[in-house]
């Protein structure tokens, strides 16, 4: 089947639809440790790109997003992207399932996708669950930007948002823009030590 055959059946069968993340209450879910169940993301690269393919767009992405901090009542992301101007809103997967987020055995947190029997046949993967890990792509223009043991951090065509396992929960983001460039500042200490040295290159061309 071609790339454009699965991106136009994709596309039909309503892969992502974004909802405001204000019209649900707060309630995380927790994560589980057993992956070994899942496949990998390259076993249905219809559907999923992992990192490996993505290797360009997942170093853009991690010039851009620094680091998050999870408070557990805020979640803070701080960033360099000049399109990142609003805090992201729950996205709803309509055709695959986000049944949860796991732990690997190298500690990193991974997502559990499941893909059901209809869209594998459709696709030609194996149906079940996959896993999905930071800078995967879950089809394209949905990048996978980070995965906490809450949330799954997405940039779908350039718009933030995030997917949470079992169902819609609202996770509170706040957004901090962190400028790439910076300011050199003479202290007082720093003056007076460039005005010694001046003096003292004086000096010495007046010895001569």
């Amino acid at each position: 089947m071609s790339c454009k055959i699965v991106i136009s059946l994709l596309l039909l069968l309503g892969f992502i639809h974004i909802f405001p993340s204000a019209a649900y209450p707060l309630d995380l879910a927790e994560s589980d440790d057993d992956t070994t169940a899942a496949h990998p993301a390259e076993a249905c690269q219809a559907l999923f790109i992992p990192s490996g393919e993505n290797r360009r767009e997942a170093q853009a992405h991690q010039k851009k997003l620094l680091r998050i901090k999870d408070t557990r009542k805020i979640v803070t992301l701080i960033h360099r992207s000049n399109a990142w101007t609003k805090p992201p809103v729950h996205a709803h997967t309509e055709s695959l399932s986000v049944v949860d987020i796991a732990t690997n055995a190298d500690g990193r947190h991974v997502a559990l996708i499941e893909v059901p029997e209809d869209l594998a046949e459709k696709v030609d993967c194996e149906p079940g669950l996959y896993r999905i890990d930071r800078n995967d792509e879950l089809l394209p223009g949905t990048d996978v930007l980070a995965i906490s043991e809450d949330f799954i951090l997405i940039d779908h065509n350039g718009q933030l948002a995030y997917l949470t396992p079992g169902g819609p929960r609202h996770v509170t983001f706040r957004m901090v823009w962190q400028s790439p460039w910076s300011v050199k500042r003479e202290t007082a200490t720093s003056q007076s030590s460039s005005r010694k040295k001046k003096r003292r290159g004086r000096r010495r061309g007046r010895r001569r």
